[in-house]
Formats: structure tokens, C-alpha cells, sequence
């Protein structure tokens, strides 16, 4: 703790302060910044040199505590130390001997000072407003940091927050992008097939993956490199350096956050006044989908940083190269004309008008200004290329506002300050790309990039077509000719008149567009149900979170359920949020779309055209609002604020004039004052599920713990269901250091596709180099089979987490607890040969069960009256072990239909059900399950299925080579979401208690 407080300013504020003094020193007012937005510059540009310090040495290879320290603490102590005159504090008020006024230490004036007084008096914030705003700002620090500071525990594998978390650990501990394996270096293409998921040639760069999320990169130089940009997983290394360890790390993602939350308040207030931005801002800060992502290991939250700072410089370099050109205009006498006329200051004094040296002074310190928030607005934009493969969607305003400043001859020399470093930190970004990201960019965007090469000649087409009328258009603008000045004289004439017309129709358009969204695409509300929608508002409640209409025939991935995007935001802002935001944003197309703020609106334009209509990843929701946070969630937070001031502001101008119009102006302020207080009250109960929750918490222990079990030299091997291995290997193996291999290719009744004769090759080797060798095995664990080695059980091992529920059809609400089981095991050579014990008694979902689960079982369950069991999917493969000496066996299961919703009756149904249990063809019981179930208890909770005997035999006439027999379980299958949306979406077969061989 005592490290952090000491080196996060260094780290992470020095830099900005360093540089903000030396370059901005004296110069606040000149682009009107108050003393919070000049705070807030400081930590941008802090954070922006530490990000980018940070990914460079980590492109090196080189990122550590110290390294970090020496490229940002060393900079700035040779800054101060070449530029002390910017960091000298003011003395004491004392009488100067030399002219009697109150003096201070560096008394020389600079070029700021040459400016007028009226201008100075014109610009200056008054202390109250200065101090008003520091104090609402602190209360939402106060405010955020509460919300923010309770980080998930991301670290598990399997999900994109693992990857990014863990491969930022991998940097703070290693420090370099690219992790090195040697585990993999000695490993025939025969054992790769065994330990590493393949990827489809055809579809993707790489085709080997060492652990969800990371790609094989070079087998013989044992390199792998995980997906995703990278900036990001380096923010997570800096915080795991500086705050201690993999829990620090995660502290990253509220930091980041936080800076978000401010650079939109600044990037609002620059485009629509700091109350309205300041309401909006508080709304975003309460929003649940805020705090979640400001707690939850993804880049969205550094996305929405960068992406609001670059809206924020943009709007101060438009500003600012504004005031210069009219500056410039002043000085050619359009403004002050020879000889200018006398002006005074606000007591009355008169003034001398601007001379030409403080009109040079003056632009002067405007250029500096405007250069340096168009580096800040181009470095801004440029970090998105190493934090979001997205990235491309920032980009599409760029040439447009390049064509926009050549065809209406507004290019300067100071744009170059903009597009430079943009286009440096582009091209830093393809080399980045090709270094360390391409096999995710190339796969992320392969069937983009295919699609488009079958449309070659539209593209070429339109590419060439758009270049040659931008060319001509640009010729005939800068040419002039006589022709076209009529035309210029009446767009000069008309313009005014058009605007306003096209403003109109873009404010309606977009009125249009969030109602289609929201109302008319979705079709829970239609003109055939409108009466009993209002007679029964009920039936309105998929509205505010309860299940969207659905078809139990389609997945809940399909694309069909994309219509329902702008309801699920919805969810999050209330219906009449969603008024708020849609009439703000009108209102704002309407009165402050200016170039400052185009930048802004394009990209949120480009944001609901993408993402409202496909959500491009798993879609159930909180998770899918990842692709709002950067933009859609924050403008629409802007937009209520921005509406419900202007609201105010209309009932306030009224409240000053006299009859009916007092009482409504009156009327319209206590209005808007109740809806906004209506919106936090919303905010504020709608968070209450995730305010005290933690995501994950306590899997850094649970996954710490284990990896203090298996020895700094051993390797281990997982054997469970698809993914599941990978929650655990991928930290164990990126973090811990621990060498964790999972079995890549699945049992199959028909085709065994795992070849347990080279995976006890690859443990032959191990134990011979006097490696410990471990198995973990899950559910499905038993198709692991080691002829000639024992399984030793060392302990029972349960992964336990909450998480907020993931629904796909309606809003999450509830935290759910889920868990993995594994049995640790210690691999041996066999010495003597096992015979079979009669009777064996198999408790499924007891201790140590897993040898026996080869394919088709899920995970341990444990019902209300605490039996624990395994389901099956329609087909299951068991695994006994066989006599050595032909006999029968007779097998006794002890099954159940499962809980009561079973029972009833359904479209889903085929009674009767049925179980049965194969020897191969051969049928060894065949059963119809009694579906007497219990009925659910007063509390709705359903008791589960009462468990019933079935046996069967088996005639052994030849005992296995391997000592084990293989049994099918088929069994009638049931998928509980089919009949509740959000409820289980596994296809069931029966609950399995026990099994037990005898004679």
C-alpha cells in the first residue's frame, strides 16, 4: 500500500504535471480551462505517456517496476532541471524595494502578459464558479470510487477477461508481450494434437492454441502470444508492479474508469455547457453497467477514456485554431481598424486597443495551445489502435474531416500538428499489428476482409470514383472559376437557411431511429395489441428487464435476437431514460452539432449503426453493454442532462415573465426537476444487485492455493469437459508458472479420437527427467486411461464463484454461485496389477467419481436434500472397470427424471422417457422412467425427482486389454430454456446417483 501511494503519482501524474508546466505554464486561460480541466490535462497526459512507455518496453521485452520508474521519473527530473523557471512557487506577498509593488520569484513578463487586460478579464472564470465546480467534482470522485473500487477477480481462463488479466501478469512478471513455453519445444506434432486445440486452417492465421485465447506462435522457439491489443493487459502490468501482485492488477480497470467518467464530463462540457454535462455525468456514474465494466478486467473502460479525451482536445484544437484565425483576421484590420478605437476594461478605464506585438504575443501562445491539443487529440485517438481491434470505426471521421478542411479551404499548417502524430501513431500501430497481433486482427476481421475481395470491383469503383470527384470538387474550389462564383454567392446567400433545414431532418432522422429501435423493430408493442398493452401495462415489462419475446427453437445466439438491442439498453436506462436520451440527442443535432462536436457525433452515429444491430459476441447481457461503454452508454447519459437543462432553462426564462407563463415555467422546472430525480432513483435501485458483489471474488485465492499444491517442476495434466480446463490451467500457467496441459481432443462412442498410448509416451519422458507428473480430472475427466500407471487421489479440489447471472432474454438481476470439481491426482507406475473388488459401490458426484465419467456428464450437483449427483446429456459414456476372468455383472443405477418441471407437459416432451445402457450394440437394461415427481414447495422452489433403481447384466466372455469397460447411457432429452427463457440451456438426460457392480 505504502509502495502504491508512492509511486502511482510518480508513475503515473509526475509526467503530466512535468509537462503541463512546461508547455501550458501561464497559458490556462487561453483555452478558457478551469483549474479541474487543468487537472485533468495533467492526468491525460500522464496517462497517455505511462500507457505508451509501458507497451514499448514491454515490446522490448523489457517492462519492469524499474524500468517503468527510470522512463517516467527520469524525464521529468531533466525537464525540471532544464526548465526551472516553470516549476518555481510564488513567495510570501512582500513590498519589491525596487518599485514598491508586491513582488514574486521570476518576476519577467512573458508573452501571455503582452496580452490585453480585456481580453484576460473577458476569459477568466470567477473563483466561484472555479470553486463550484472543484467541489462537484470531488463528490463525484467520492461518488466513483465507491461504485468502482471493488474489482472483479478475473483471472480465470476461458473468458476475455482472463485473457487479458492474465497476459498482463505475464508482462509485469516476465516482462514481454511474447511468453516463451519451453514445455512445448520437445513435443512431436503427435503429442501438440494431444495438449493443443487446433484451429481451422482455412479460417484462421495460426493453428494451434496453447489455452483459450493464446496462439501458439512458433513451436521450435516455443513462443505463444496471446489475443487481443495489448495496451490494455499493459495497463494491468503497471498496476500489478506498482500495487503487488495479480490483485493489484485488477485495480487498473477502476482507474481507468475513473479517468473516463471525467473525460467525458470535459468533452460534454466543451460540447453542451458544464451543468448539462455534469447531470449527464452523475446519471453515467450510477449507471449499472458503468460500475460493472468499471469493475470487470475488459478494455471498454480504457476505450472510453481515450476515445472522450480525443472528443475533448478535438473540441479545444477547434477552439483554439478558431481564435486564431480570428486573431489573424484582427490583425489584417477587419477588426481593428487603423486607427482602433479606444476600449475599456469592466471599471471603466481605458485601454490601449492591441498592438502588433501583442497581437503576435498573443498569437503566438494560441499556436502553442492549439498544437499541443491537437498532439494530445491525435495521441488520444492513436492509443485506441493498441487497445481495440475497433479501432477502425475511429478512424472513418478522420478523411472525412481532412475532406472537409480541403474542399472548404480551411486547411492550416497547424492541421499537421493533428494528422502526424495520428498518422505516426498509426503506423506505429500496423507495426505493432504485425509484431505481436496479426493472427487475432487477421481472424477477428477474416470474414470482413472476404466478403469485401468478392466485391473487388464495387470497391474499386467506389474508391476510385469517390477519389476522382474529390479531386474535381477540390479543383474547382481552389480554381475558382468564373462559373461557379454565382454558385458561391448563393450557397454564401442560402447556407444559413439549409442548415437549419438539414439540421432539422438530421434531428428527426435521428428521433426516427431510436423510436424504429426501440418501438417498432422489436414488436412488443403493434398497432393489434395496442389496447391490451394499455389496459393491461404489464405486458410492457420486457421494457424494463423482464424477457424479451423469444422462440424456444432458435439459440439464444442467433442473429434474430438482435432486434431486441436497443430494449436491453434500455434496461439499463428506463424507458423513460430512453425518452430523455432520444429527445437530448435531437435537441443537441438541432443546437450544438458544430465542428468542435462532429467528431463526437459521427462516431456515436457509427457505434448504433454497428452494434445495435448485431451485438458480435456472446450475447447475454450485462456482458454484451461491452460494446456501448465506449460511446452509446456515455452519450446517452449526456443527452438526458443536456435535455432536462434545457428543459429547466426554458422553465426558468418563463418563471421571469408574468401570468400563465410564470405558473408554467414554474410547472416545467419542478417537472424536469422530479424526472431527473425519477432517473437517479432508478440508477440507484437498479445497481443494488451488483453494488456489494463482487465478480469472482475469491478466485485468486482458490487458484493461488492450488498452485502452491503442485511443485515449481511438475506438470499436470487436465482431463474435463470442453473449456472448463482451461478456468484453471490458464492462470496456473500464465501466472503461477506452473506447467498445466489440457487434453485437447474429446471421447466418442463411435470414434475415439484421444490416443492415450502417446500421452503416457509424454509422461514417460516427464517422470525420467524426474518431474512429478499430476492429473486433474473434471467432468468427462475418465477419458484419460494410463495403462501401466496408477492414480494416487491426493485431494478433491471445487472451484466456487459468484457471478452476476447471464441471461440472454432478460435483464440479470440475481448472483449466481457456480463451481467446477476436480480430483488431484499424482500419476505413479503401476506396480502391481488391480483386480476388481465386489461389490463396487460408485457414488456419482461423491469423491473421486471422475475415473468412471468419460464423455457426455456435467458437472457435480447437490439437491435440496443434499444427494449429490451428475446429469447426463442424451448420450453418456461410462467407464468400469472389468474382471480379469470371464463372469456376468450385474449393474445397479440408481436414476431419476429430474425436478418436477419434468413432469408437466410440453411441446418439448416425448413420454414416455426413456433410459437405456448399451455394451456397444448390445442392450444391458432398457427402462421407461416413472415420471412421479414432487410437487414444488410453498416457497416455488422445486424439490428434485425421486431416484429409482434400474438393473441390468452383463456377460464378460473376454476381459479388456485395458482393464476397463465402456458403456452407453442414452437417455430421452430435456432443455429446460426451451420452456423458460433464461432458465438451463444444457440438453438433460437423467440424474445419476449411484451405480454399483456386483455378481
Amino acid at each position: 500500500m505504502i509502495q502504491a501511494i508512492i509511486l502511482f503519482p510518480l508513475m503515473l501524474y509526475l509526467p503530466g504535471l512535468v509537462a503541463y508546466r512546461v508547455f501550458w505554464h501561464g497559458r490556462r486561460w487561453l483555452w478558457r480551462g478551469s483549474l479541474a480541466e487543468a487537472a485533468f490535462v495533467q492526468f491525460l497526459i500522464g496517462a497517455l505517456y505511462a500507457g505508451m512507455t509501458g507497451l514499448i518496453l514491454a515490446q522490448l521485452g523489457r517492462f519492469s517496476l524499474l524500468t517503468m520508474l527510470a522512463a517516467t521519473v527520469l524525464p521529468s527530473i531533466i525537464l525540471i532541471a532544464m526548465r526551472r523557471d516553470c516549476f518555481i512557487m510564488p513567495s510570501l506577498p512582500r513590498r519589491s524595494a525596487s518599485n514598491g509593488q508586491q513582488g514574486r520569484i521570476n518576476p519577467a513578463p512573458t508573452q501571455a502578459q503582452a496580452i490585453p487586460l480585456a481580453s484576460k478579464l473577458k476569459t477568466q472564470n470567477s473563483k466561484l464558479k472555479t470553486y463550484g465546480e472543484m467541489a462537484a467534482l470531488i463528490a463525484l470522485l467520492i461518488l466513483a470510487v465507491i461504485l468502482f473500487a471493488r474489482p472483479a477477480e478475473t483471472i480465470r481462463g476461458a473468458a476475455d477477461a482472463g485473457v487479458y488479466s492474465n497476459s498482463g501478469a505475464h508482462i509485469a512478471q516476465h516482462g514481454g508481450i511474447i511468453i516463451k513455453d519451453p514445455l512445448i519445444r520437445h513435443m512431436t506434432d503427435e503429442e501438440i494434437r494431444q495438449y493443443f486445440v487446433g484451429l481451422n486452417p482455412d479460417r484462421y492465421t495460426l493453428t494451434r492454441q496453447r489455452a483459450s485465447g493464446f496462439y501458439i506462435y512458433d513451436k521450435e522457439a516455443t513462443l505463444v502470444v496471446p489475443q487481443h491489443y495489448t495496451l490494455y493487459s499493459v495497463w494491468l502490468a503497471i498496476f500489478f508492479v506498482v500495487a503487488g501482485g495479480v490483485a493489484g492488477e485488477m485495480y487498473a480497470t477502476a482507474y481507468l474508469m475513473l479517468l473516463a467518467l471525467f473525460a467525458v464530463y470535459f468533452a460534454g462540457k466543451r460540447m453542451f455547457g458544464a451543468v448539462p454535462a455534469y447531470l449527464g455525468v452523475l446519471l453515467l456514474a450510477l449507471n449499472t453497467t458503468e460500475v460493472w465494466f468499471a469493475r470487470y478486467s475488459v478494455a471498454e473502460a480504457g476505450t472510453q477514456f481515450l476515445g472522450f479525451a480525443a472528443f475533448y482536445c478535438f473540441a479545444v484544437f477547434v477552439s483554439s485554431q478558431r481564435r486564431l484565425d480570428n486573431i489573424a483576421f484582427s490583425s489584417r484590420g477587419a477588426i481593428y481598424p487603423t486607427p482602433a478605437p479606444a476600449i475599456s476594461d469592466a471599471a471603466g478605464t481605458q485601454l490601449d486597443a492591441p498592438s502588433p506585438t501583442a497581437q503576435a504575443a498573443e498569437i503566438a501562445a494560441q499556436t502553442t495551445v492549439a498544437r499541443a491539443f491537437a498532439v494530445l487529440a491525435a495521441l488520444s485517438l492513436g492509443e485506441i489502435f493498441f487497445i481495440r481491434p475497433d479501432f477502425v470505426f475511429y478512424l472513418l471521421p478522420v478523411p472525412l474531416y481532412l475532406a472537409w478542411l480541403l474542399l472548404a479551404r480551411r486547411w492550416r499548417p497547424i492541421h499537421w500538428w493533428l494528422f502526424l502524430p495520428l498518422l505516426g501513431m498509426l503506423l506505429l500501430g500496423i507495426v505493432h499489428i504485425f509484431f505481436f497481433t496479426y493472427p487475432y486482427t487477421f481472424d477477428l476481421f477474416h470474414n470482413v476482409l472476404i466478403d469485401q475481395r468478392r466485391l473487388w470491383v464495387r470497391n474499386l469503383a467506389l474508391l476510385y470514383g469517390g477519389a476522382t470527384l474529390f479531386v474535381v470538387l477540390w479543383l474547382l474550389l481552389r480554381s475558382q472559376p468564373r462559373w461557379l462564383r454565382p454558385l458561391n454567392g448563393l450557397a454564401s446567400q442560402y447556407w444559413p437557411r439549409v442548415r437549419l433545414l438539414l439540421l432539422a431532418l438530421l434531428a428527426l432522422g435521428a428521433g426516427f431511429y431510436m423510436v424504429n429501435a426501440y418501438i417498432i423493430k422489436p414488436h412488443i408493442i403493434t398497432l393489434g395489441n395496442l389496447g391490451s398493452m394499455i389496459s393491461h401495462p404489464a405486458n410492457l415489462t420486457a421494457y424494463i428487464g423482464a424477457p424479451v419475446p423469444f422462440d424456444p427453437t432458435k439459440s439464444p445466439t442467433d442473429n434474430s435476437q438482435a432486434v431486441y438491442n436497443m430494449v436491453k439498453v434500455g434496461w439499463y436506462f428506463s424507458p423513460l431514460g430512453i425518452a430523455l436520451a432520444t429527445l437530448g440527442m435531437m435537441l443537441a443535432l438541432w443546437r450544438k452539432l458544430t465542428l468542435k462536436s462532429a467528431f463526437f457525433f459521427l462516431m456515436l452515429a457509427i457505434s448504433l449503426f454497428v452494434f445495435v444491430g448485431e451485438t458480435y459476441s456472446d450475447p447475454h447481457y450485462i456482458y454484451t453493454m461491452r460494446r456501448y461503454i465506449p460511446i452509446i452508454t456515455p452519450a446517452f447519459s449526456l443527452f438526458m442532462g443536456y435535455f432536462c437543462f434545457a428543459l429547466f432553462s426554458w422553465g426558468r426564462t418563463l418563471a421571469h415573465a408574468r401570468g400563465w407563463r410564470l405558473s408554467l415555467g414554474f410547472a416545467a422546472q419542478l417537472g424536469v426537476a422530479a424526472l431527473y430525480l425519477i432517473e437517479i432513483a432508478f440508477f440507484v435501485y437498479t445497481i443494488r444487485p451488483i453494488f456489494g458483489e463482487t465478480e469472482d471474488q475469491g478466485t485468486i485465492a482458490q487458484i493461488g492455493a492450488l498452485a502452491q499444491k503442485l511443485p515449481a517442476n511438475s506438470v499436470t495434466i487436465m482431463s474435463a469437459d470442453r473449456d472448463t480446463p482451461y478456468v484453471a490451467l490458464t492462470p496456473l500457467r500464465f501466472i503461477y508458472d506452473r506447467d498445466v496441459l489440457a487434453l485437447a481432443p474429446d471421447y466418442s462412442a463411435t470414434t475415439v479420437q484421444l490416443n492415450n498410448s502417446i500421452v503416457a509416451g509424454s509422461i514417460a519422458g516427464w517422470l525420467k527427467d524426474n518431474r512429478p507428473v499430476y492429473a486433474m480430472l473434471g467432468a468427462n475427466g475418465g477419458k484419460l486411461n494410463l495403462p501401466g500407471y496408477d492414480l494416487k487421489p491426493i485431494e478433491e479440489w471445487t472451484y466456487t464463484t459468484q457471478e452476476l447471472e447471464q441471461l440472454y432474454y432478460q435483464k440479470p438481476l440475481n448472483i449466481a454461485t457456480g463451481s467446477l470439481h476436480y480430483g488431484l491426482y499424482q500419476i505413479l507406475p503401476r506396480t502391481v496389477t488391480p483386480t476388481l473388488q465386489l461389490p463396487l459401490n460408485i457414488d456419482m458426484g461423491g469423491d473421486f467419481d471422475y475415473p468412471y465419467t468419460v464423455s457426455g456428464w456435467f458437472d457435480k450437483e447437490q439437491d435440496t436434500n443434499g444427494a449429490t449427483y451428475r446429469w447426463t446429456g442424451p448420450d453418456a459414456t461410462l467407464r468400469l472397470p472389468a474382471p480379469t476372468t470371464p463372469t456376468t455383472l450385474t449393474i445397479t443405477m440408481r436414476v431419476s427424471a429430474g425436478p418436477p418441471q419434468r413432469c408437466s407437459t410440453g411441446a418439448n416432451r416425448t413420454a414416455p422417457d426413456q433410459v437405456g445402457l448399451y455394451n456397444g450394440n448390445t442392450p444391458v437394461m432398457l427402462a421407461n422412467l416413472p415420471l412421479t415427481c414432487q410437487p414444488p414447495t410453498s416457497d416455488g422452489k422445486p424439490q428434485p425427482g425421486i431416484f429409482t433403481e434400474v438393473r441390468g447384466q452383463i456377460s464378460v466372455t473376454t476381459p479388456p486389454a485395458d482393464g476397463w469397460l465402456y458403456l452407453t447411457l442414452n437417455a430421452t432429452a430435456w432443455q429446460p430454456a426451451t420452456d423458460t427463457p433464461g432458465a438451463d440451456a444444457r440438453r438433460l438426460g437423467v440424474q445419476v446417483d449411484s451405480i454399483t457392480v456386483g455378481r
